[in-house]
């Protein structure tokens, strides 16, 4: 059930130029959309550890998502699908968790020699 994601994060890149070089290089195009997310205090002012409730418009899950370090494989989850993303915010709710945040941004993914590769637009 848990999984190890390996990220890393790239900040004020030029867009245009990266997708070009995936391209190059013999990337695929996948997918363009919405990304929505609440995002929960496991425990009110814990560092490090937290829900998170994610729309991709393909599917809505639920997550416990744990820093470990800030390494590339630092970050570990524990992921569930759920049917609904209202109605799961509704009961989390009502479990007493009150969500900190909500994000949008727009995903754009990649496949390029059998790894997935995303550009987040905040």
């Amino acid at each position: 059930m848990g999984t190890t994601e390996f990220e890393a994060r790239a900040l004020n890149i030029d867009v245009g130029a990266i997708v070009a070089t995936i391209k190059q290089r013999g990337g695929v195009h996948i997918a363009d959309r919405l990304m929505r997310r609440y995002v929960y205090d496991v425990v009110p002012g814990e560092q490090g550890r937290w829900i998170r409730l994610r729309d991709t418009g393909s599917e809505v899950t639920l997550c416990v998502k744990h820093i470990t370090s800030d390494a590339i494989d630092g970050t570990h989850e524990e992921e569930v699908t759920v049917s609904s993303f209202e109605d799961t915010n509704t009961l989390l709710n009502l479990m007493g968790f009150t969500a900190k945040a909500y994000q949008e941004n727009r995903r754009t993914s990649y496949v390029l020699d059998g790894v997935r590769l995303e550009i987040d637009s905040w």
